[in-house]
């Protein structure tokens, strides 16, 4: 998978998923976490860094879900084996899928300091994707 790419399962209803420009990459990180950008974006990091014992940094992708921030990803091809202790999951996921997980993990712990209806509506965008993206099956595994 390219990862300026995210490939989705059509259906009549798939939302659009869209990379974001490099000139609008600044702008990302503030409008996926209002309020609290700094510790989310530490956040995805550092559950990466725990749940993807081979993640060593880099360059992330950013994306847009119908042109609302969605997620940020690892960028590159391949994907990376995650190792999640609370739920016992083990297994590979492209770096699309990870960054799904780990945005979802970053946005519910921002809820939980930063209680917003902004952050919510992006927690919930992104929990609407997971059913369109062919490794739905291993994402809801990674995130119960």
């Amino acid at each position: 998978m390219i990862s300026q790419e995210v490939t989705m399962v059509p259906t009549p209803n798939s939302p659009t998923v869209t990379l974001v420009p490099d000139d609008e990459r600044m702008d990302f990180l503030p409008r996926l976490f209002p309020g609290c950008f700094s510790r989310g974006e530490a956040l995805v990091y550092g559950v990466t860094r725990k749940w993807f014992p081979a993640y060593n940094g880099g360059q992330w992708d950013f994306f847009l879900i119908d042109g609302r921030p969605g997620f940020m990803a690892p960028a590159g091809e391949g994907g990376l084996d995650a190792m999640i202790p609370g739920n016992q999951f083990e297994g590979h996921l492209s770096h699309q899928a990870v960054g799904v997980v780990v945005t979802l993990v970053a946005l519910a712990a921002s809820l939980e300091q930063v209680p917003s209806e902004t952050l919510l509506g992006h927690y919930e965008r992104l929990r609407a994707l997971i059913p369109h993206l062919p490794e739905r099956d291993l994402i809801y595994r990674a995130i119960d």
